[in-house]
């Protein structure tokens, strides 16, 4: 290992100043123009539709496995799982309100 001496570049870098593109901006007086977000495009609205659809779809397709298979377990006498099937129903069901 060797140790840096006074003639060597790295040991004379003396403190880190920011670079320019660090630096910040000068304020100026003038007022900011506020930008509008921009509209949805017909396209990205109908695909919106479609992932909620989609999503929508899917819970309810949870949802009514588990109270089936809740159902089931509950006359097959299982009453500890169908109470947790159960259970799990409900937080399915929670994702279509």
């Amino acid at each position: 290992m060797t140790v840096p001496d006074a003639s060597m570049p790295e040991a004379n870098m003396g403190p880190a100043t920011p670079s320019a593109a660090t630096e910040a901006a000068p304020a100026s007086d003038e007022p900011r123009a506020e930008t509008t977000p921009a509209q949805p495009t017909v396209l990205e609205e109908e695909n919106a539709v479609t992932s909620r659809g989609l999503a929508r779809a899917a819970w309810l397709i949870t949802t009514s496995a588990c109270l089936i298979a809740a159902l089931i377990t509950l006359i097959d006498g299982y009453h500890g799982y169908a109470a947790v099937t159960f259970a799990v129903a409900i937080a399915a069901a929670i994702n279509l309100l």
